[in-house]
């Protein structure tokens, strides 16, 4: 027989004390539960602004650390994004790092290299109808969870993936070189993959010709990226990479109180051990630069800022990690600066500071490259079984000026100069051809002007065509 709770068997003060504390921690657990996502003030409005097509020109799909997918049911989010690109010819799909969780591939004898190449398959199975591009690119846990055996863990895992796709070079920047790799995805879409692991890595790892790679060092690394950027002026210029230059997660140091009070949820997701005090030590640790993973580090500020000082001055640009395991959207400057780490697991992330978008959520971010010049973002979240996906923000990035040479048009100038060669005496408005107005539109938002304010040497000039 149960016996009755008193105030003799359970002080009455000490019950309530008691109460309290687990009424407290159900709901911070409870609350730990709620995703919702933060939208900055200027892009609540979201849902009621669309590109100008409903057809992109081009699309970028963009997943990160999805090294850890249901290896009994197919992963949600994978799912969604098989679903979504298949019949997609004009796109290309984008791994940004951390592919097989813990630790990468393993040698073929070792006990765990069969559930390594299971986590892998998962994720390249969803290409076998595609007929898009493919690109995978190296993130820390690939590096052998940044340990020794990392290069042979990255040369494993590539030879792996090409040998499973049978496609063109896929996992980039080849022989676990910093660096880039830089191709034309599109036209009007110039692509550069970096390994921003090989700064980060404490171990071997290669240089120069003596390791396959055409940068020798970081110096040289940096002078091949600005080189991309001065032979794509006039395109659009998308940069990937594992590591984000900013976060409002983890490794940009937000920990929310959960983890202070049960600080070993960051390394494992459930372990509810409550270490109030002392627990702040790790969360702390971290957030002021312990460990070279996380924005604060020295060395990864090094990372940062080589890569920003070189590429935050250019137009049309976007740059693409993964690392933090949610969503986000960043404006840094000109840097349209995304965040698709969710792959398969999750971590808490804060709004604010320069973040126009953040959430908690395992799903995916598309790039769509429209013919006016527009770029826009959207993000994808899976729900259910991931048989269905729910756009849960949408943002013009920016729109590009198409750029128009003289030769395109000097023909037709050529042409209506002629015509209009018994006018020039007197000053006429005139309403230019398609071929000249589409170039001053571009250029000056202008689609004519007036003749008499020429100087006249120009204009004798012209009659000498």
């Amino acid at each position: 027989m149960l016996s009755e709770v008193t105030d003799q068997n359970f002080p009455n003060s000490d019950m309530k004390f008691f109460l309290a504390i687990n009424v407290f921690i159900l709901l911070l657990l409870n609350v730990s539960c709620i995703d919702l996502p933060y939208y900055k003030k200027e892009v609540r409005n979201w849902r009621s602004i669309y590109p100008d097509s409903s057809r992109p020109e081009f699309s970028v799909y963009l997943i990160g650390d999805a090294g850890s997918p249901s290896l009994t049911t197919q992963e949600p989010t994978l799912k969604l994004l098989e679903q979504t690109i298949n019949g997609d010819t004009n796109s290309a799909v984008i791994f940004l790092g951390d592919n097989i969780y813990f630790d990468g591939m393993p040698a073929s004898s070792a006990s765990s290299r069969e559930k390594q190449e299971a986590k892998l398959i998962e994720q390249l199975k969803i290409f076998a109808d595609y007929k898009g591009q493919v690109f995978l690119v190296a993130g820390n846990h690939d590096w052998d969870y940044m340990k020794e055996g990392g290069l042979k863990a990255i040369k494993r895992q590539e030879a792996f993936v090409e040998n499973y796709l049978k496609r063109d070079n896929s996992f980039v920047p080849d022989n676990a070189c910093p660096g880039p790799f830089i191709t034309k995805v599109h036209p009007q879409i110039a692509l550069a993959a970096i390994d921003s692991q090989w700064w980060l890595h404490k171990y071997v790892k290669p240089y120069g010709a003596s390791g396959d790679c055409e940068a020798e060092d970081e110096d040289d690394m940096i002078v091949q990226l600005k080189d991309f950027f001065d032979n794509n002026k006039n395109r659009h210029k998308l940069i990937v990479a594992h590591h984000p230059l900013y976060s409002n997660g983890n490794h940009g140091g937000y920990y929310p109180f959960m983890d202070y009070l049960f600080p070993l949820r960051i390394i494992r997701k459930n372990l509810y051990v409550p270490l109030p005090g002392i627990g702040a030590i790790y969360p702390l640790y971290r957030k002021f630069g312990g460990v070279d993973q996380d924005i604060s580090h020295y060395k990864y500020q090094y990372f940062k800022s080589r890569i920003t000082s070189t590429i935050q001055e250019h137009e049309n640009l976007i740059y693409a990690a993964g690392h933090d395991h949610n969503l986000q959207l960043h404006t840094e400057g000109k840097i349209n600066h995304v965040v698709s780490g969710a792959g398969s697991r999750l971590n808490p992330v804060s709004g604010g500071g320069n973040a126009l978008y953040t959430q908690r959520a395992k799903g995916f971010a598309r790039i769509n490259y429209y013919h006016s010049g527009q770029a826009w973002i959207e993000y994808w979240i899976p729900e259910g079984d991931g048989s269905e996906g729910t756009i849960k923000f949408r943002h013009k990035l920016y729109e590009k000026k198409r750029a128009v040479h003289w030769s395109c048009f000097v023909p037709c100038l050529k042409k209506t100069i002629k015509t209009l060669r018994s006018q020039w005496l007197h000053p006429v408005n005139i309403r230019l051809p398609n071929c000249i107005s589409f170039y001053l539109e571009t250029t000056t938002g202008k689609t004519g002007f007036n003749l008499s304010p020429f100087p006249m040497s120009i204009l004798v000039v012209m009659r000498e065509v």
